[in-house]
């Protein structure tokens, strides 16, 4: 089955390592950027993974940001 990037969460990574997550998201950002393969709507996409942690006040960071954009 192919992997989508909304399907991504923060949780998969090993102590929800952020750090690990966002070098993953560029390296697929910049791939998919060469081939001209970007989703129109990343920006939508990325926020709702940084709302995956298990820390509400993170979470609440990027809803409120998600919000902030409509």
């Amino acid at each position: 089955m192919e992997r989508r990037v909304t399907d991504m969460t923060i949780k998969e990574f090993e102590g929800e390592n952020v750090s690990a997550a966002v070098s993953q998201l560029r390296t697929s950002i910049f791939r998919l950027s060469l081939l001209n393969k970007l989703p129109v709507d990343i920006v939508k996409r990325l926020l709702l993974i940084f709302q995956t942690s298990s820390v509400s006040e993170f979470n609440d960071l990027f809803k409120m940001i998600a919000l902030q954009r409509r």
